[in-house]
């Protein structure tokens, strides 16, 4: 059974399927879309065929139509990547902060040990505080004593890939306890 005479049974013989010839004007009612010339129709079955053309037609320009095929995956492509990026830059602050910190650790401990030499005479308590930092993973810069206080000035390297190598700095001093 073929699709003109399905829709012949379907509408009660009230339509009328053309192969060839042509039927009374009074009778005739054009389908719309891929059926036209070959189906007429009553009011009555004109929903379930007209329905079905506006589908096919739709299906047809949305595939063939459409020149911006494919712009949603290189959208969420770019997108990907100013996401990784971003992610990156954050990755690499954050390894600037943390080796800001571990220079401050380390500013801190060479002023304690520079503080505890002292009494030796200040060219003692620099070297006490250049050993400090040296295991630290720093260098110090400076240590100059004022009275019984300390204060000592050390930096730190810190590579960021392609951004090439920063230096951080961290200073610190430490001395008696006034009562």
């Amino acid at each position: 059974m073929n699709a003109v005479s399905r829709v012949v049974r379907a509408g009660a013989n009230r339509g009328t399927v053309l192969r060839s010839g042509r039927e009374p004007e009074s009778m005739v009612k054009p389908v719309i879309g891929a059926a036209v010339g070959l189906l007429r129709y009553t009011p009555r079955s004109t929903t379930v065929w007209v329905s079905r053309a506006r589908r096919m037609r739709s299906a047809v320009e949305v595939r063939h139509g459409s020149a911006e095929e494919g712009v949603a995956t290189v959208f969420a492509c770019l997108g990907l990547v100013a996401l990784i990026g971003a992610t990156l830059l954050i990755g690499q602050m954050g390894v600037v902060v943390v080796a800001r910190h571990q220079a401050q650790a380390a500013a801190d401990l060479a002023s304690l040990a520079a503080a505890g030499a002292l009494a030796q005479g200040l060219e003692a308590a620099c070297v006490e505080a250049e050993l400090v930092a040296r295991r630290m993973g720093s260098r110090l810069e400076g240590c100059a004593a004022a009275e019984w206080d300390v204060t000592v000035a050390v930096q730190r390297n810190v590579p960021i890939g392609l951004f090439g190598d920063r230096i951080v700095s961290a200073v610190a001093r430490a001395g008696p306890v006034e009562e």
